[in-house]
Formats: structure tokens, sequence, C-alpha cells
């Protein structure tokens, strides 16, 4: 997600779980338990949930600087 965002040249991308578990080579519902994860740690923050309109992905935020 950190490079998405880097890409994007900013702090928050649309991810879809497809991508992020080829990137982290883990099985979908692993996948949805970190995204989980992090979203209780206050690590990322979901800005939107994916939209059949655009088809864009999941849009989540991160948050570099949380403690």
């Amino acid at each position: 997600m950190l490079d998405l965002c880097h890409q994007g040249g900013g702090d928050s991308c649309f991810v879809k779980i497809p991508h992020l578990m080829e990137a982290a080579e883990l099985k979908e519902r692993q996948t949805q338990l970190v995204l989980k994860s992090l979203r209780e740690l206050s690590l990322i923050d979901k800005i939107a949930d994916y939209s059949n309109v655009d088809r864009l992905g999941t849009h989540y935020r991160l948050n570099l600087d949380a403690e």
C-alpha cells in the first residue's frame, strides 16, 4: 500500500484485495485480517468502500505518523 500511495504522490490509494494478495503472497482471508488489524491499530483509515461504478478499489489513507 505504501508503494501505491507513493506512486500516486500522496498518503491515500485505491486498493483491490487480489492485488494485495499477490503483492503480499497471502490468501484472501489473511489479507482481509491484515487490513482489519492495520485499521484497528490506526495505521490505515478506510476512506471509501469499493464501488462497482468506478471499480478503482477500496480507498485507504495511510497514517504514517500513528503512534
